[in-house]
């Protein structure tokens, strides 16, 4: 991945908390070429041991996720993954996952970030819902499984997350980028760089 250059000041900088005080996660959005740089440090406290997450996403004008780079450290071990999307087709490392090709996001399960990924991109109008296929990247397994998710509009900025194959709903408040506030029960945003000369276009 042709890296954003991060000298550059990001169009937002923020810091998310895990509402258990387990995870700590700072953020930041970048242009970049034909799209965005989503970048994020995450450090966990996974089964009383340190886990570090360290990724970078990058997505098309059009908030479709094109690849991500993640490296781990859990455990003593560092671990790194690339996934990336070439010609309508999901790959992992050299493995081509057939099993992903009906996935249009990327949802990182150590972050919020990526809610704003299907948040931007599906132009839900209030009241309407939109169903999608994610491929839910775990931790710190590095599984990815393709998962079925939905995304209702309750109102300008609350939405309600469901996971179609379990039993797990929340509620997200949304700043005007479509980055998330709160994430009911989860994780709450506690720093903010407002961004410079309006949103995220």
């Amino acid at each position: 991945m042709s890296p954003s250059d991060e000298t550059a000041t990001p169009r937002r900088s923020l810091i998310w908390r895990r509402q258990d005080d387990a995870s700590f996660e700072h953020f930041r959005l970048y242009d970049a070429p034909g799209g965005f740089d989503l970048v994020g440090r995450v450090i966990v406290a996974e089964q009383g041991k340190p886990l570090t997450v360290d990724y970078r996403l990058r997505a098309c004008n059009g908030w479709r996720s094109r690849e991500v780079e993640v490296t781990q450290n859990y455990d003593g071990v560092t671990r790194r993954m690339q996934m990336a999307k070439v010609d309508d087709q999901w790959w992992v490392g050299a493995h081509d996952r057939l099993d992903l090709s009906s996935c249009m996001d990327i949802d990182l399960a150590v972050t919020p970030s990526t809610n704003v990924l299907p948040i931007r991109r599906l132009g839900v109008a209030v009241g309407a819902s939109a169903d999608i296929q994610a491929a839910w990247v775990q931790f710190p397994s590095l599984e990815i499984v393709p998962t079925p998710q939905r995304y209702e509009r309750l109102d300008e900025r609350r939405w309600r997350y469901s996971g179609l194959s379990t039993d797990f709903t929340a509620e997200l408040e949304v700043d005007e980028d479509g980055l998330p506030m709160e994430y009911e029960g989860i994780w709450t945003r506690i720093a903010n760089l407002p961004p410079l000369g309006g949103g995220a276009a």
